[in-house]
């Protein structure tokens, strides 16, 4: 059973980075008031040099996990997963790294290939290389679906931000066959002072030669 679950867990993950969501429809237009929603959700996000939360992770079976969230600007990310589930991930800037407690596995793919480069680029610019496929406003807050209209088959993004004051809130993922991976953030410190070590991945060959 416990491989099961870390396996589902590692899966929602990798769907959230590597293949999520719908085939995109095309780009929305926009109406002014949608502009300057966009507008202020970029301005919040280029705000953000630090952050720190708690993140709770809605699996596409229904399964729950949770842990810390860290991000730092540019480029730097990591999820921190509380057990029972074995994962840690971590974003250097460079690689999105994927390390497995349980069974000492590390994987890697390149940060520029998944939609989290949008969210930690040094300035975030919802209209440079990405296609803003959707805008949603309501009396208590913002949704954005975003995709990358170079590659429409790999899906899109949704962004959702509380309003009154403005914050990210969650976003959420769906795959080629309904499935959902949603993760949603809570307790958030924003432009925190965070270590730089957070962000580097060591191995155990390494651990042993820092120690």
């Amino acid at each position: 059973m416990k491989t099961i679950f870390k396996f589902l867990a590692l899966a929602a993950f990798a769907y959230w980075l590597i293949v999520p969501a719908l085939h995109a429809e095309g780009a929305a237009v926009l109406s002014e008031a949608d502009r300057d929603a966009v507008a202020r959700v970029e301005a919040y996000l280029n705000g953000i040099q630090s952050l720190r939360a708690r993140f709770l992770q809605v699996a596409p079976d229904g399964s729950l996990s949770q842990g810390r969230f860290f991000l730092k600007r540019p480029g730097r990310l990591r999820f921190e997963y509380d057990p029972p589930t074995p994962l840690l991930v971590i974003t250097d800037g460079v690689w999105v790294v994927f390390y497995d407690k349980e069974i000492d596995q590390v994987s890697r793919v390149p940060l520029a290939s998944t939609p989290l480069a949008v969210l930690v680029r040094e300035t975030v610019d919802l209209s440079q290389d990405i296609q803003i496929d959707r805008v949603e406003r309501a009396a208590d807050g913002i949704t954005i679906t975003i995709s990358d209209p170079e590659q429409p088959d790999t899906g899109s993004i949704i962004l959702y931000f509380a309003d009154k004051p403005l914050r990210l809130k969650r976003w959420r993922l769906k795959d080629a066959q309904g499935q959902e991976t949603a993760i949603a953030i809570h307790d958030a410190e924003r432009n925190v002072a965070l270590k730089p070590e957070l962000f580097f991945f060591f191995d155990k060959e390494q651990q042993d030669q820092n120690n």
